[in-house]
């Protein structure tokens, strides 16, 4: 896998620092072998290259998790499940989005799963579902299978 070479945006770099310290205050809380949200986005997760929006098809408003899943299927493009940063936000959002061919989205940091991955649907709930509350004893998501991933974005900067 390649080296992220390009300096990084303000808003990426926040995130990336915010996704750490999310990740170490999980393990505290849950055990340092607990796998939480930021912790899987910063093992598997890909920065996408800040570019403008390209247009063509956008979203209704908070519905992205549903709307990007039906997205990619449609058109075949990456399904990308991660955190979006705009500048000014020390956090970021949760957000779903469909990659462009070229990679690009806007600050976006997030996992790129495979259009034609049989259980995608499945791995994106299950992604959600960590987001939203951490992750369910009953449906543990200690990474996201090989068969999954789209080599997409770029890497994050070692820590």
């Amino acid at each position: 896998m390649a080296r992220n070479t390009r300096e990084l945006a303000p808003a990426e770099r926040t995130l990336i620092d915010s996704l750490r310290f999310a990740d170490r205050q999980g393990r505290a809380r849950l055990g340092a072998d607990a796998v939480t949200w930021a912790g899987l986005l910063l093992a598997q997760g890909r920065l996408f290259t800040p570019a403008p929006w390209p247009g063509g098809r956008r979203g209704q408003l908070g519905a992205c998790f549903a709307g990007a899943i039906e997205h990619t299927r449609d058109t075949g493009r990456p399904l990308v499940i991660g955190m979006a940063a705009q500048p000014g936000d020390p956090f970021g959002t949760a957000h779903a989005w469909c990659a462009g061919t070229d990679g690009t989205a806007t600050a976006y940091l997030g996992v790129p799963l495979d259009h034609r991955y049989t259980d995608v649907a499945t791995v994106a709930a299950r992604l959600a579902a960590m987001l939203a509350g951490g992750r369910g004893p009953s449906d543990p998501l200690d990474h996201i299978p090989a068969a999954a991933l789209v080599d997409a974005g770029q890497p994050l900067p070692p820590a």
